[in-house]
């Protein structure tokens, strides 16, 4: 394998993104912030299929993690699962703090 401007690479071996992306994030500090986010991509396996089929999460605001319903019927079906939502979403944190949850009826 090569360098930039054709010089071979000395030493060391190939790593992969994965591994070195969250080191490198967390020197930077936002290692907790990729956490949180990744509660918006994970939301299926956090919550179970049931809940997600009507709720999803949508965006992160500090430590607040923001869910949309499909309507103010789900909305309502939904809340009643809030302290486990939360509590399943806080033990799927590796760094990030997650404090609340927000419910939203979706427009459209």
């Amino acid at each position: 394998m090569t360098a930039r401007r054709g010089r071979p690479r000395r030493g060391g071996s190939v790593a992969r993104l994965g591994d070195v992306l969250p080191r490198v994030l967390g020197r930077l500090g936002l290692a907790a912030d990729l956490d949180r986010w990744r509660m918006v991509n994970e939301w299926d396996a956090i919550v179970g299929a049931p809940l997600a089929q009507h709720a999803r999460a949508v965006r992160v605001e500090g430590e607040v993690l923001v869910v949309e319903a499909d309507s103010s019927a789900a909305l309502y079906h939904v809340k009643h699962f809030e302290k486990q939502m939360l509590a399943n979403v806080q033990a799927h944190l590796r760094v990030g703090t997650i404090r609340n949850l927000r419910f939203e009826v979706r427009n459209g």
